[in-house]
C-alpha cells in the first residue's frame, strides 16, 4: 500500500507540474486554451507513452531475465530511428498525400506475415483490421512517413529476432546481442543518411531522434490511450506467465508455459507496441529500464503487483521529464528525449546501487 500511495503521489504531482509549466501564465487571456488544447493532451500522450514504454521494459527484461534489457537494447529504438530517417527521404518523391495510404500498406502486411503461423484466417483478419486502421488514421491526416518508417523499422527487427529465436540456435542472452548488434547496424544506416542527405533533413532527422510530446488538440492523445488501452489486457494476462519463467525455463514448462511460444508472442506484441510509441512520440530512452526498476524496489519481483506499479511510475516519469524539459530554460524548450537522458543514466546508478546495498 506504501508503494502505491508513493507513487500516485509522485503521478499527481508530475501531472499537476506537467498542466503548470510553461511560457504562458496561467493568468494570461488565452491561458483557457493553452490548457485544454496544448497541455492537456501533451500531458495524456506523455502518460500513455511513458506506461507504455515501462510496459515494454518490463516485459523485456522479464523474458530475457535481463535487468539491463529494454525494447531499445533489442535494437527497436535504432531500427526505429533508421525507419524514420528513410520515411523523411520518402516523402518529397510520393505524388500526393495518397502515397501515404500505399506506404501504410506494409505494415499490414509484415503483420499478415508474422501472424500466419496461427492461420490463413488470422492472418486476414490482422491484414484486414491493419489496413482498415490505416484508412481511418490517413483521413484523419495522422498518419506521417516518420511514424509509418519507424514502424516498419521496428516490425522488420522484430520479425528478425523470432527468426532467430525459433531457429533454436540463439539462447536468450544470444537473442540479446543479436538485437545490441542490429541496433548498431541500423545505427550505422542512420549516421550514413546524415552524411548523405542535405543540411535541412538531416536537421529533422536529428531533431524527431530527440522525441517530441508536442501537439495540438487531441487526435494524437487519443490514438496513443487507444493503443495502451488495446495493450493492457494482453500485458496484464501475461503476467503470471512472466513470473513463472523469473523461475526457469524448466519450472514454466512444467506449469504449463509453452515457452517457446509465449517468449515469441511477447517479443513480437513488446516490438509492435513500442513502434506504435515510437511513430508517434519518437526514441525517448530510459523510461522503459527506469521504471520496472523502480517498481521493483518498491514491491518486490512479483510481476502481477509489479507490473501496475511499473505502468503508474512510466506514466508519471515522462511527465515530470516532459514538464522539466519546458520550464528549465524558461522560454526555451528541451527536447524530452534529451532530458530523459540527462536523468535517465545518473537515476539508473542510483538504482543499482540502492539494489545491491
Amino acid at each position: 500500500m506504501k508503494a502505491w500511495v508513493i507513487v500516485l503521489a509522485v503521478l499527481l504531482f508530475a501531472s499537476a507540474a506537467a498542466l503548470l509549466v510553461g511560457p504562458v501564465s496561467l493568468e494570461h487571456e488565452h491561458a483557457a486554451w493553452v490548457v485544454l488544447q496544448l497541455r492537456l493532451p501533451r500531458l495524456l500522450l506523455a502518460l500513455s507513452a511513458g506506461a507504455s514504454l515501462a510496459a515494454c521494459g518490463m516485459v523485456m527484461q522479464s523474458l530475457l531475465r535481463n535487468p539491463l534489457a529494454s525494447p531499445y537494447t533489442l535494437g527497436l529504438g535504432s531500427a526505429s530511428a533508421l525507419g524514420a530517417a528513410l520515411g523523411l527521404l520518402i516523402l518529397p518523391v510520393l505524388p500526393s498525400r495518397h502515397g501515404l495510404l500505399w506506404l501504410a500498406v506494409v505494415p499490414g502486411l509484415l503483420l499478415a506475415y508474422r501472424f500466419w503461423s496461427y492461420g490463413r484466417l488470422a492472418s486476414s483478419l490482422t491484414l484486414i483490421a491493419s489496413l482498415l486502421g490505416s484508412y481511418a488514421l490517413w483521413l484523419q491526416g495522422l498518419i506521417e512517413p516518420t511514424g509509418l518508417g519507424a514502424l516498419i523499422g521496428a516490425c522488420t527487427v522484430a520479425l528478425i529476432l523470432e527468426a532467430l529465436d525459433r531457429s533454436g540456435q540463439v539462447p536468450g542472452d544470444g537473442l540479446l546481442l543479436a538485437g545490441v548488434a542490429m541496433g548498431l547496424s541500423c545505427g550505422a544506416g542512420v549516421m550514413l543518411l546524415h552524411y548523405l542527405v542535405d543540411q535541412s533533413t538531416s536537421a529533422s532527422m536529428l531533431r524527431w531522434t530527440m522525441g517530441s510530446l508536442a501537439v495540438v488538440g487531441a487526435d494524437k492523445a487519443l490514438l496513443m490511450g487507444g493503443v495502451l488501452l488495446a495493450s493492457l489486457p494482453l500485458f496484464l494476462v501475461a503476467l503470471p506467465g512472466l513470473n513463472h519463467l523469473q523461475l526457469g525455463e524448466a519450472i514454466a514448462a512444467s506449469r504449463g508455459v509453452d515457452v517457446s511460444r509465449f517468449r515469441r508472442d511477447l517479443l513480437f506484441f513488446t516490438a509492435l507496441w513500442t513502434g506504435l510509441v515510437v511513430a508517434l512520440v519518437g526514441p525517448l530512452g530510459f523510461i522503459g529500464i527506469l521504471a520496472p526498476h523502480g517498481a521493483r524496489l518498491l514491491c518486490g519481483e512479483d510481476q502481477r503487483r509489479t507490473g501496475p506499479l511499473a505502468l503508474l511510475l512510466g506514466a508519471a516519469l515522462l511527465a515530470a521529464c516532459d514538464a522539466l524539459g519546458r520550464g528549465l530554460l524558461g522560454n526555451m524548450e528541451l527536447p524530452v528525449g534529451v532530458v530523459t537522458a540527462l536523468l535517465g543514466g545518473p537515476c539508473f546508478l542510483f538504482l543499482l546501487l540502492r539494489r545491491r546495498r
